[in-house]
């Protein structure tokens, strides 16, 4: 394995004295300018389910294993387990050379990590202006939801960054200067640990939680991916033992007389009372044929939406088939225009509907083109990479229309779930007439078909029939609503491609932010003229 440039040198020195075991097989390559690391297959192949770097437990960098770890205070989830790890990994760059991740941490970008949070705060004149006009054309998309979705305060994100600093990074700095000699805390200097943090952090066992796993954060992502990380996670989350400990007997005891650290392990190991020496480290491995001389990839997530990869990573694919639209239910609040009382009664039958659902509910939707059964936690208001919306938000659109209606299908709450299932068998029969007839050619000529007559489904099927009408106009009135209030003012009339086109290639944050409005509003076409043409041709009267 050979490299040129002293921080890669330093690192694999490193990795040597650390017990982080690369195959020789990998080359670790950075650009000219040192800036951009990647990992590399050498002049031979390497197989399938390959252990390609071996990382000790103790080498990770963690808010439990940094050298001040008994003055930081553990949040073990959400943004506060990033900000803890963010204040672990710049309190060990204040370390310097007295830091044994040092020569690690000197391997790592300098730079601040290009994330939009950090786009009004860059110094220089140019990334300045980028960042601003960039910021612009992102206002009302994903990107912006996203990083609103950060923080629960008011502020958002970047105050509750500064808040953190002020309020523990500096006090604990301060007060312990015999860790930190000679150091000044800077916001920007942990800004950029934060965004090192975000960028390149992975979630590996329930001890260490969030850390900076050495030689791993080197690959780059792509879907296709060469690699991934395995670990063992089911580890003691205090004193991080793949063994049974006396915290296993003392939480069993306590709990439910069940060890389920034990439980989770392998047979190999509860037989023979051994953990092997794999099963001390983290390891990449390959998960498919690697070619020679090939650029090596993980995959930071497989479903990743360009929005995700630009809050997190600072970059977007090309290339890519994840795109997706979330929405929260305030949203549709403000757009549904409700009294209080109705909307709160909708809220409810919604929740009720979606807590009871069974499995059947997902074969309601197998073969609709317009709908789809979501199953993404935390992500129910959605609009899918084909333009199809979530069964969630078709259900909570659905309930809105039924109020309107009211008798009998509001107040009678037995038989809501029923009529739901009705309106959805209903929605899908008219589905496959519509596409029959598109396949067909035969929009104006299809004797025999009448959507409205009394005899389908059930004596309410005429009221079904205009429910159906009324989610597909409130479905187009929110595309078209989410088009023009997405981007710079007045840029619904605009050719984006062609700005795109005529941006000068400095502009890099600009260029992933129209990049990104073009593909959120090719969504939200496919939406409104899939739901448009639908209403259209079961009701001639809504064109």
């Amino acid at each position: 394995m050979t490299t040129r440039h002293p921080k890669i040198y330093n690192l694999l020195l490193w990795c040597s004295d650390s017990g982080v075991l690369l195959d020789p097989r990998l080359r670790i390559e950075t650009d000219s300018d040192g800036r951009n690391m990647r990992v590399c297959s050498d002049a031979v192949s390497i197989p399938a389910q390959t252990i390609v770097v071996q990382i000790p437990r103790d080498s990770v960098l963690s808010a439990k294993s940094c050298s001040f770890s008994e003055f930081v205070t553990l949040i073990p989830h959400g943004i506060g387990a990033q900000f803890t790890l963010a204040l672990a990994l710049y309190g060990e760059i204040l370390r310097g050379r007295l830091s044994r991740w040092s020569a690690y941490i000197q391997s790592l970008p300098q730079d601040l990590v290009d994330l939009p949070i950090f786009w009004n705060v860059e110094t220089s004149d140019t990334n300045g202006i980028d960042g601003a006009e960039g910021l612009r054309w992102l206002c009302g998309t994903e990107v912006e939801r996203r990083v609103g979705r950060l923080s629960d305060s008011q502020g958002g994100i970047l105050e509750d960054m500064q808040d953190y600093f002020q309020t523990v990074v500096i006090p604990l700095i301060m007060d312990h200067s015999d860790f930190f000699p000679h150091s000044s805390p800077s916001l920007q200097g942990f800004y950029r640990a934060y965004g090192l943090v975000s960028s390149r952090a992975f979630l590996v066992d329930a001890y260490h939680g969030l850390a900076m796993v050495p030689i791993a954060d080197a690959f780059n992502h792509v879907v296709e991916n060469h690699v991934h990380l395995e670990s063992e996670y089911a580890v003691c989350p205090r004193c991080g033992s793949l063994d049974e400990c006396t915290h296993d007997r003392d939480e069993a005891s306590i709990e439910t007389g069940f060890n389920f650290d034990m439980a989770t392990r392998t047979s190999h190991q509860i037989e023979n009372g051994i953990v092997s020496e794999a099963e001390t480290s983290y390891d990449m491995v390959s998960t498919c044929l690697i070619p020679p001389r090939t650029e090596i990839f993980n995959t930071y997530g497989e479903t990743l939406s360009n929005a995700e990869l630009l809050v997190q990573y600072g970059f977007i694919l090309d290339d890519t088939d994840n795109d997706r639209l979330t929405w929260g239910v305030e949203e549709f609040r403000d757009f549904l225009k409700l009294g209080d009382a109705t909307w709160r009664q909708v809220l409810v039958k919604w929740q009720g509907h979606l807590q009871t659902e069974s499995s059947q509910h997902r074969f309601v939707w197998k073969e609709s083109q317009m709908v789809y059964f979501n199953q993404t936690r935390g992500e129910d208001l959605c609009l899918n990479p084909d333009g199809r919306i979530s069964h969630q938000l078709w259900l909570l659109v659905t309930l809105c229309a039924i109020a309107h209606v009211q008798e009998p299908l509001w107040e009678d709450q037995s038989e809501l779930p029923d009529r739901i299932s009705d309106i959805a068998e209903l929605h899908l029969s008219l589905e496959r007439v519509t596409r029959h007839m598109q396949d067909n050619d035969d929009l104006d000529n299809s004797p025999g078909w009448n959507p409205a007559s009394p005899e389908k489904t059930s004596p309410l099927a005429p009221q079904y029939l205009g429910i159906i009408c009324a989610v597909g106009k409130t479905l187009v009135e929110w595309c078209r609503l989410k088009k023009a209030s997405s981007g710079k003012t007045q840029s619904p009339d605009l050719d984006l491609g062609d700005i795109l086109d005529g941006l000068h290639s400095g502009m890099r944050r600009t260029r992933m932010a129209i990049t990104i409005l073009i593909n959120e509003r090719s969504l939200l076409d496919s939406c409104q003229h899939s739901w448009g043409d639908f209403i259209e041709t079961i009701d001639p009267s809504a064109g």
